[in-house]
């Protein structure tokens, strides 16, 4: 299964977080609603392409690498 995620950034780098979406034209959709209201010309977005297996190890795989942070608590 392939699925994309977006990465969006602002103040000089910090995150400002992360969508996932089953399509780049969905990716992209919302990368340009976000650009269209920001006011600091260093935000920015990046998309990301994710292979996940289609079983539920592969899943959590997937989640454990990719869904997690360690201040997420």
């Amino acid at each position: 299964m392939k699925f994309y995620s977006v990465h969006f950034t602002c103040d000089g780098g910090s995150s400002a977080g992360y969508k996932w979406f089953l399509s780049r034209r969905a990716a992209k959709e919302a990368i340009a609603d976000w650009r269209a209201n920001l006011a600091d010309p260093d935000e920015s977005a990046t998309i990301k392409e994710w292979h996940i297996k289609p079983t539920k190890a592969g899943i959590v795989q997937a989640l454990n690498l990719h869904a997690s942070h360690p201040d997420n608590g």
